[in-house]
């Protein structure tokens, strides 16, 4: 479980510096174990289809995790 943003804003760019090319930013209390090469399926329907999201950059911290993520167009 974990909050998705609408969009990025100065609070995200704060977290992750000057890091350009993300769409989106995922918070959650849990270590899920994401990194910098896993995908993500945020509007897709269900894992049966191409996934719409990639992983850029993962910040994490004693409290929480916060994930940088980029949309992707898979065929």
């Amino acid at each position: 479980k974990g909050s998705v943003s609408a969009n990025k804003g100065y609070a995200e760019q704060m977290v992750f510096g000057s890091l350009d090319g993300y769409d989106r930013v995922i918070t959650t209390t849990k270590d899920y174990g994401v990194n910098e090469t896993s995908i993500i399926w945020l509007e897709a329907d269900s894992t049966t289809q191409p996934h719409d999201y990639e992983v850029l950059k993962v910040s994490k911290s004693r409290n929480f995790v916060v994930i940088a993520v980029r949309k992707v167009k898979v065929s």
